[in-house]
């Protein structure tokens, strides 16, 4: 994905910058590019299929693992560790008496290694963010 990733958009807003930048700079406007464009579809979901054929396992639970391990690499440490704090702030808003430790590391809440110790909603929300921060699956069927 690091090949694809690196190259120009070529088109929309930002043609001159690699979709790497709108994926990081501009999630919605990727994913709606993504879902809209047909040719930039196909392109994402052929090298998305040339990734999964080389990853040694292709179960569900740990590609969700990988998807969300390419978009950390894409977006950051810094930058991952920036969002997953503003949700703990989300979260501690909207459950004052069950507060999140604001220096919580967001290793230990990942899929394949969640071991926080925290409430079942809090899980989830923190579940969604990953499923959220991921790079997109697609799906679609040859044509």
């Amino acid at each position: 994905m690091d090949e694809y990733f690196s190259r120009a958009m070529g088109m929309g807003r930002y043609p001159d910058k690699t979709i790497k930048e709108v994926f990081c700079s501009n999630r919605p406007y990727f994913d709606q590019i993504l879902y809209k464009n047909i040719r930039f579809r196909h392109e994402y979901t052929r090298e998305f299929r040339a990734w999964i054929e080389q990853l040694p396992v292709k179960e569900p639970a740990f590609l969700e693992m990988e998807r969300i391990k390419v978009s950390i690499e894409l977006l950051g440490d810094n930058k991952v560790r920036e969002l997953f704090g503003k949700l703990i702030e989300v979260i501690n808003f909207e459950t004052p008496n069950l507060k999140l430790n604001n220096d919580l590391d967001y290793s230990v809440t990942l899929p394949l290694n969640f071991t926080a110790d925290i409430p079942r909603k809090q899980q989830q929300q923190i579940s969604n963010f990953w499923k959220r921060l991921a790079i997109p699956e697609i799906n679609e069927s040859e044509s």
